[in-house]
């Protein structure tokens, strides 16, 4: 029994020398560090049953991961859209821009009709202005020519001789004969004291409404048109 054991002795030593000097040489040459003996136990503690099972594990997850990231560009890129869907899908862009060019066509056409009106109204304006020109420089001429008229000179002359009161009388006449205009240029021609008295002769008359009348005439005299086309308000200085 005891060369029994003594055998084993040996041969155990012999054996663990052996070991020692197989891992000093994996040492040596580089074969073997912590990190391989680690990843060494480590595969020798997990099953064969527990390997396959964790490979099918990681298999698993990598397919999901692929199929996830090809579900993702799918996503990205579009399904395709079939034949008979995608014609209408074309056909409703189509309607809806034929709508838009339409409602274009509505704006440009309404816009057209209003510049006509708008042109329409400045050509009659410019008819009124250009009317109302024209009369006004027929007045001025007919003013100058009234005025200077010799005859009409005196007339004036006569009317300033009379006193206020036969002067008023005189111009009352032709008053009511209807011509307005005649008696207020006869105003306007005479002296501003001959004036004053024979508006003062109407007033004291009981005829303050006419005198007010004639002397606004004469404020208007040569700077309005009378009776002129209305909406444009043409004036302008006598001295003009």
């Amino acid at each position: 029994m005891r060369t029994i054991w003594n055998a084993l002795s040996v041969m155990a030593v012999a054996n663990l020398v052996a070991l020692l000097g197989i891992v000093g040489w994996l040492v040596a040459g580089g074969r073997i560090d912590r990190d391989r003996v680690q990843r060494v136990r480590e595969t020798f503690v997990e099953t064969v049953a527990q390997e396959q099972e964790r490979a099918a594990r990681d298999e698993a997850a990598r397919a999901a991961e692929a199929a996830a990231a090809a579900e993702e560009q799918r996503k990205k890129e579009g399904s395709p859209v079939p034949f008979a869907d995608a014609m209408d899908m074309r056909i409703q862009r189509n309607a809806d821009e034929e709508q838009r060019l339409e409602r274009l066509r509505k704006e440009i056409t309404q816009m057209q009709q209003s510049i006509a009106r708008e042109q329409r109204k400045i050509d009659a304006d410019l008819l009124l202005l250009e009317e109302r020109e024209s009369s006004f420089a027929a007045l001025r001429e007919q003013i100058k020519e009234t005025e200077g008229n010799k005859q009409f000179r005196k007339s004036v002359s006569v009317l300033e001789a009379l006193d206020a009161a036969n002067a008023m009388n005189a111009l009352g006449e032709i008053l009511r004969a209807g011509d307005v205009e005649q008696v207020v240029a006869y105003l306007n021609s005479m002296q501003d004291r001959k004036r004053a008295a024979v508006v003062s002769e109407f007033i004291a008359a009981g005829q303050s409404d006419v005198a007010a009348d004639l002397l606004e005439r004469i404020r208007k005299r040569g700077v309005e048109v009378p009776n002129g086309p209305a909406g444009l308000g043409l004036s302008a200085n006598a001295g003009s």
